[in-house]
């Protein structure tokens, strides 16, 4: 079964939701999970990411923000920067790792999945619905 990690700067906003999808959408054919290069110190994900998660039939929102690490690097076949930032912060700091880095939106690449921590409602919909669209384009054998 393939590893994903999916990381993004604090693992609160971006990075819960696009591995909530992620493993709906791949359940039983990946194993998923999602890393912060700068976690947040809260036992949560952002609000606006649960509502938009419930609002699109996710029921269990519980998420324990983590920092992305060594272990987690080796042991994952892929990892998934959410935007550009992130993939060159992960690539400077994981740089025996770099062959396993991508663009989650490399699929995509026309949809914006910038943090939208400080946007206002409208915008970060629009975010978390990029997101979801790019989630649903991966598919495993």
């Amino acid at each position: 079964m393939q590893k994903i990690c999916v990381v993004c700067i604090a693992n609160y906003c971006r990075s819960p939701v696009a591995e909530a999808i992620l493993k709906k959408n791949l359940m039983g054919k990946a194993y998923v999970q999602s890393c912060g290069i700068d976690p947040l110190p809260k036992a949560s994900m952002d609000p606006r990411s649960q509502k938009f998660l419930h609002k699109i039939g996710f029921k269990n929102t519980l998420h324990s923000p983590q920092r992305i690490n060594n272990r987690i690097m080796k042991e994952s076949d892929v990892i998934y920067a959410l935007d550009i930032i992130v993939l060159m912060q992960l690539n400077k700091l994981f740089p025996k790792y770099r062959s396993k880095i991508k663009l989650l939106s490399s699929v995509s690449p026309n949809k914006n999945l910038s943090d939208p921590f400080h946007y206002n409602e409208e915008a970060y919909i629009r975010v978390m619905e990029d997101i979801k669209e790019v989630c649903e384009l991966y598919k495993f054998k």
